[in-house]
């Protein structure tokens, strides 16, 4: 997501190390947010259920962003 976003800003060459460094906090605060709904819904993986929805969530969301892999910047 970091290198999506960091792609996604208007001018590459003058990219303001203020805006990337807000966007790396606003990607942390997300990641916190996502992993306490994650041990929230599963019980910490426990609920088997529930992590198989969020292994299907998350296999759809690293698809989605299968594009900015490192793979593919190398």
């Amino acid at each position: 997501m970091l290198i999506q976003k960091l792609t996604e800003l208007k001018d590459p060459c003058g990219k303001d190390l203020e805006k990337m460094d807000r966007i790396y906090d606003d990607l942390i605060t997300e990641y916190d947010a996502f992993q306490e709904r994650y041990d929230r819904e599963t019980d910490h993986s426990r609920n088997k259920e529930k992590q198989k929805e969020w292994n299907e969530k998350i296999k759809t969301e690293l698809d989605r962003l299968q594009a900015y892999s490192t793979e593919f910047y190398k």
